[in-house]
């Protein structure tokens, strides 16, 4: 193993798909946007180190923050944020030597706690579209930060809702009413007011639970509200559900470009854009 190899961060097999449904996203998003909005932006607030190796393997894939650098219609800005001291240094020596001819402002800090700073990255005018990917381990990510940078601006949302992988594993830790992390991942308290009927839920219901909990919370900060099958489901290798990545904008086009994403995502071909797009 190579010392790059060796400083990577791991991740499963499982994230290749994820990946792929990113490119594809973003690939149709640039494309559509390119001629009707001046300004474009990209937003990734778990950004990594650029590159991951797959678990038990030598394979180094791509991951978010190179996937959207490399994207055939550029973003005109480019704002990362990644906690991981390690991490932070690999993707700013990457994007320094592969894409400095792009805009892009790397942020080290925990997304929850400079959001202030990542939103005075943004541009302050009206013509500006973004595109925000959210990427966490775990229930990393509070609701108040989503709603904090959506406030007064146009901002879509690809967000990894980490159920199979961390609430429903630590469903009993986190119902308590000692523990805030539902509290903080929701936005509220309001979903303690179910708890009764929580504590019998199965792992199926109690995701579906969380999802729509959430999606109701992103209707009320002005998204429209997607269908629970909107969401995408990845699976690990033994078939058993890890997370879901769900899709959040203020703009029907926004749940086409996402369908769109979805069914070409599955080819392993090079995509060809459905007239429009």
């Amino acid at each position: 193993m190579t010392k790059l190899q060796k400083e990577l961060p791991k991740v499963g097999r499982w994230a290749e798909e994820k990946y792929k449904l990113l490119k594809c996203y973003i690939d149709i998003f640039s494309t559509g946007m390119k001629n009707k909005w001046p300004q474009r932006v990209y937003i990734d607030l778990f950004a990594g180190a650029g590159s991951a190796i797959i678990r038990d393997s030598n394979t180094i894939v791509d991951t978010s923050s190179v996937i959207a650098l490399n994207v055939k219609n550029p973003f005109n800005k480019y704002i990362f944020c990644e906690k991981d001291n390690k991490n932070y240094t690999l993707l700013k020596k990457r994007v320094k030597r592969d894409f400095s001819q792009s805009n892009f402002k790397i942020i080290n800090g925990d997304c929850n706690e400079v959001i202030d700073e990542i939103i005075g990255e943004i541009p302050s005018d009206s013509n500006v579209l973004t595109f925000c990917f959210v990427d966490p381990f775990g229930l990393h990510i509070k609701f108040d930060t989503i709603r904090k940078l959506s406030q007064g601006r146009r901002i879509d949302f690809l967000i990894l809702l980490a159920l199979s992988m961390d609430a429903v594993r630590n469903k009993k830790l986190y119902i308590r009413e000692d523990n805030d992390t539902l509290d903080n991942f929701l936005g509220g308290k309001s979903w303690r007011a179910k708890k009764a009927a929580i504590k019998n839920m199965n792992r199926n219901d109690f995701r579906r639970f969380l999802i729509n909990e959430y999606s109701n919370n992103m209707y009320q900060i002005g998204y429209k509200k997607p269908s629970f099958g909107n969401t995408k489901e990845i699976k690990a290798s033994d078939n058993l559900p890890l997370y879901h990545l769900a899709f959040y904008s203020k703009s029907d086009r926004g749940y086409d470009f996402w369908r769109e994403a979805k069914k070409y995502s599955t080819n392993q071909l090079s995509i060809e854009f459905p007239n429009g797009l």
